[in-house]
């Protein structure tokens, strides 16, 4: 006589890294595509994005390890099919650092650490990129006219984080997801 695995037994046996994989891979592609739709916001064709709130949910959600490489490797991935492949060196580093501002312990995705982090990403995104267009345009001074801009990016992201972590967690997908 064969035995069949009940549904909640078989999500009990599944190694947790590879439901750890798979979700740190649906969030590397969320951080792509959501980095890639572009908000217009200056007529000489600067743009903002809210991929980075994409990286804040997979640092609430993923163990860190897994939430870093989502956030950099989708960062990169957007900047490779964006067509602004020089960018790669900057985006992908700078992804993983505001990465590993937020945490993913504990029962709640809005908590004290991860509204802090919201915050700590603005020094991070605009100093990094700040230098990142220092290297590469060879001036020092022009780059200073795109930190509003960062600022504006960094808090877009924060508001939208802010609304999905809510969301998420009044629909109780959080007990769903961490079982």
């Amino acid at each position: 006589m064969e035995h069949q695995l009940e549904p909640i037994e078989l999500r009990k046996r599944r190694p947790p890294t590879l439901w750890q994989m798979v979700v740190a891979a649906m969030l590397c592609a969320m951080v792509t595509v959501v980095t890639l739709i572009r908000i217009q916001v200056q007529a000489n064709g600067n743009y903002i994005h809210l991929g980075d709130s994409m990286v804040y949910l997979a640092a609430s959600l993923l163990p860190t390890g897994y939430a870093v490489g989502a956030a950099a490797v989708g960062g990169a991935l957007a900047d490779l099919l964006a067509g602004a492949p020089v960018w790669i060196l900057a985006t992908a580093p700078i992804k993983a650092c505001l990465a590993l501002l937020f945490t993913s312990k504990g029962r709640s995705i809005i908590n004290k650490r991860n509204v802090i982090a919201c915050f700590l990403a603005a020094p991070i995104t605009c100093g990094g990129y700040y230098l990142a267009e220092c290297l590469i345009y060879g001036n020092w001074v022009v780059p200073l006219t795109m930190i509003p801009l960062n600022l504006l990016q960094v808090a877009a992201s924060g508001v939208a984080y802010w609304a999905i972590a809510a969301l998420l967690e009044r629909s109780g997908f959080l007990r769903r997801f961490w079982g």
